[in-house]
């Protein structure tokens, strides 16, 4: 499952355990799913961007996404019209 909008808000950490969970759900999708990827992507950038300025870590987000790309998708879809815009603005985002 790609979460699709993980970002800070939607991580939840419960003190006492260091438990951890995710929220706001709505707009998952299939790891599979047309534009999963990208979105996938999307959310890993938002989080080592979060975590790496705001807790003074140096998260490497290309050793992150080499590191589960094996459990990512290896086709990816020919992007729809709805994903095409986004997918050219990630894409940049994360050269």
């Amino acid at each position: 499952m790609v979460h699709g909008d993980l970002n800070e808000y939607n991580i939840l950490v419960n003190p006492s355990n260091e438990e951890i969970r995710i929220i706001d759900w709505p707009q998952w999708m299939y790891l599979n799913a047309k534009g999963s990827r990208v979105i996938l992507l999307r959310d890993l950038r938002n989080i080592t961007r979060y975590f790496n300025s705001n807790y003074n870590l140096n998260i490497d987000f290309d050793e992150l996404v080499s590191r589960l790309s094996p459990l990512m998708p290896k086709v990816e879809y020919p992007p729809s019209k709805v994903y095409g815009k986004l997918i050219k603005r990630v894409t940049s985002m994360i050269k």
